[in-house]
């Protein structure tokens, strides 16, 4: 049995049987990225081998759903709440014998002061992009892995997430920015990248660093 199985039978209650997964498949491996870990991310533990493992569990809400990451640090994690880590990661499918699959993320050897080779960026709704790793369904939502410099195009939330992109979101002339935001405009000309989006934040990276932006309320 694998650990994150013996994890979900470890944490769920204990009247819950849990449905058996059928197989897992590792999607992405091979780089480490950045990630804050919430101060409320939840803890876990397994038995293997006759030695308890802990982790840290937080999830990425999508449409209709989440993708769950899990933390794996040993005696030390504790100490990475509300801090800022680089991992190792991997991407998995997971399939239940009764046909529903979700996307998860395991995170391996957690350090600080260190830089990481990709960025993980989650974004809500569907993409054709080959490098992009779409949820099943019903859940809404997709993974992509990219180098830390890397700009990715994401599409605007809700229901202006249909519309084309208006070519305010463009770079301006001269390597600026002009999304409508100034302040927005001036970390994106600063370096930083967009990871995610919400109808009320902008999440954005710059190498091992993190910064959520609250879009300005409309007048």
């Amino acid at each position: 049995m694998s650990s994150i199985a013996v994890a979900e039978i470890a944490t769920s209650p204990s009247t819950h049987v849990p449905t058996p997964v059928k197989e897992r498949v590792v999607l992405w491996e091979g780089g480490s990225i950045a990630v804050k870990i919430p101060l409320d991310a939840k803890r876990g533990s397994f038995q293997e081998d006759d030695t308890n493992v802990d982790f840290l569990q937080f999830a990425r809400h999508v449409t209709k759903g989440v993708i769950n990451i899990f933390l794996h640090g040993g005696d030390e994690l504790e100490e990475f709440r509300g801090r800022t880590v680089v991992a190792d990661a991997k991407l998995y499918r997971k399939t239940f014998v009764d046909g529903r699959a979700f996307l998860y993320v395991d995170l391996h050897a957690p350090r600080r002061n260190a830089e990481p080779t990709h960025r993980m960026v989650m974004v809500d709704g569907t993409s054709a992009d080959p490098s992009a790793f779409n949820t099943p369904a019903p859940l809404k939502g997709y993974v992509i892995f990219t180098k830390p410099d890397a700009k990715v195009s994401t599409p605007k939330p809700n229901a202006e997430r249909s519309k084309p992109a208006p070519a305010a979101l463009k770079p301006a002339l001269g390597g600026g920015h002009n999304t409508s935001d100034s302040q927005l405009d001036r970390l994106l000309s600063a370096g930083w990248q967009i990871e995610r989006e919400d109808a009320k934040c902008v999440y954005l990276t710059k190498g091992a660093k993190t910064l959520t932006h609250h879009r300005p309320k409309k007048k």
